[in-house]
Formats: structure tokens, sequence, C-alpha cells
């Protein structure tokens, strides 16, 4: 028999957990489609710069170290693509 502390205890947890798990899934639809149209209005240069410090970004990810590490000329490039 478990005492109704425990089990308002065990609600709160599961609830902070559901709230936790809601906030950390994929988002609706409907935030990609804004994502979309701050894209149309961008310019050009602010696209190809984005997307080569996405590119950037995966490259450091492939590196065959275990721990992906930020040397100097990344962290540079990630200064000056935040320009």
């Amino acid at each position: 028999m478990t005492s109704p502390l425990l089990t308002r205890v065990a609600d709160w947890i599961r609830d902070v957990a559901r709230r936790i798990w809601r906030s950390l899934g994929p988002c609706s639809s409907g935030t990609e489609v804004v994502g979309v149209a701050a894209d149309v209005v961008c310019s050009r240069r602010d696209l190809i710069i984005e997307n080569a410090m996405l590119r950037h970004q995966i490259n450091v990810l492939h590196r065959s170290t275990k721990r992906p590490r930020l040397g100097l000329s990344d962290r540079l490039k990630l200064l000056l693509g935040a320009v």
C-alpha cells in the first residue's frame, strides 16, 4: 500500500518529465513555415554565410576524433560568421 504523499510525488515527477519531453520534441510544421519565410526575405549573402557555417559544423562533427574539439581557426570562422 502506497502513501498518498508518495503517489503525489510520483505524479509530480511524471508531469515534469512529460513537460520536458514535450519541450524537447520536434517543432511543429508552423515553425518550419516561418523559417522558410524568414529565409525568403534574407539576403543571398546571409544565406551563403549560413550555409558555409552549417557545412563547417558538419565537417567538425565528422572528424575522426571521438569528441570534436574546436581549434583556433574553427573559433575564428564561427566568430566571423556570427558578425
